[in-house]
């Protein structure tokens, strides 16, 4: 947004330099008229195994040190073995001029397993406004329009051990007004216009610019980055298992320990309800894929699997873990 213009002048008269300051006026605005402040602008506030820190991401130059967790775009980070690990806010510091405002600012996010493919559906948190810009006024200078939400939400909830990504980015819907019959040659003056507006812009962590042009707008949404990445390894976490309202057991398994090759289990015979089942070694890796079982099916083949001690986990379409159950199995036959 801000643009340096050089220009020459002798200073007969002071209309003369008028003049001139009007041209630098005129010639100072790019039709884009918000940014972000520059560097650590995007701000993903956690708490990972106890600590606080703050994930930077987007573009411009992000700080450094043990308290932050850079994630420029094009890059990831990775946080290793984890235990807890909790959002508790986020942040987007950008600038408004003219009158242009930003009407919203979401943080998106989504949790999924590093080897699959990636969910369709993301989660949200929208932030707050923490300055307020007037609609009827033209701001000739940038104005801070900061927003922020501190919230509180558990990423572990409902997952096993194993290997994860966070994968997040912001995104700021604009209100952008203003005259631009030519993108690369905009009149300042023509910015207090409020006769054309340019529905569906925005501005986003994705971007590789902090601030955005009308004239390589095209560029910039065509080229933009994938949302930002933290990879991390969960371990040693608790399965928790939802329990009907009378308290009764959802899955029970027999003959324990299993000494043939038929594990027998028993499940809500509800019609048309389909379970998942797995089967974990004692080392927490699946063996063997997922297996869908309905009210027909109250048996798994064990054939496969070699002497040791598994744990099997029964959930329902909505992810819930809905049984638990542990066996040993003696040997292959």
């Amino acid at each position: 947004m801000n643009r340096t213009v050089r220009f020459f002048f002798r200073p007969s008269s002071f209309f003369t330099c008028l003049l001139c300051l009007q041209t630098l006026h005129a010639l100072a605005s790019d039709g884009f008229d918000n940014n972000y402040f520059g560097g650590d602008a995007n701000q993903l506030m956690v708490t990972i195994n106890g600590q606080n820190k703050v994930a930077l991401f987007g573009p411009g130059d992000l700080s450094t040190g043990s308290f932050y967790i850079p994630v420029p775009n094009g890059s990831s980070g990775n946080l290793g073995a984890i235990n807890t690990f909790n959002i508790t806010g986020a942040a987007s510091y950008l600038r408004s001029a003219y009158f242009d405002r930003v009407l919203s600012t979401v943080l998106y996010y989504r949790i999924y397993p590093s080897a699959s493919i990636p969910p369709a559906n993301w989660s949200m948190i929208t932030l707050e406004a923490q300055s307020s810009l007037p609609l009827s006024t033209c701001y000739t200078q940038t104005q801070n329009n900061i927003w922020q939400k501190n919230q509180s939400v558990d990423l572990l909830v409902g997952l096993s051990n194993g290997s994860y990504v966070l994968e997040f980015y912001m995104r700021s819907d604009l209100y952008d007004v203003g005259l631009e019959p030519d993108p690369c040659m905009i009149n300042a003056n023509d910015q207090c216009n409020m006769l054309e507006q340019h529905f569906g812009r925005y501005i986003s962590s994705r971007f590789n610019v902090t601030d955005p042009t009308a004239c390589d707008l095209a560029n910039i949404l065509a080229n933009q980055s994938a949302p930002s990445k933290i990879f991390f390894q969960l371990s040693n976490q608790p399965l928790q298992v939802w329990t009907p309202a009378d308290g009764s057991a959802t899955l029970t398994i027999w003959p324990n320990p299993v000494v043939g090759k038929t594990l027998h289990f028993s499940l809500p015979a509800e019609r048309g309800t389909v379970y998942l089942l797995q089967i974990f070694s004692c080392l927490g890796q699946l063996a063997g894929s997922t297996i869908p079982v309905d009210e027909k099916i109250d048996f798994i083949d064990t054939e496969q699997l070699t002497e040791g001690i598994y744990s099997i986990i029964a959930s329902d379409a909505q992810g819930r873990v809905i049984g638990v159950g542990r066996f040993a199995k003696l040997g292959r036959h």
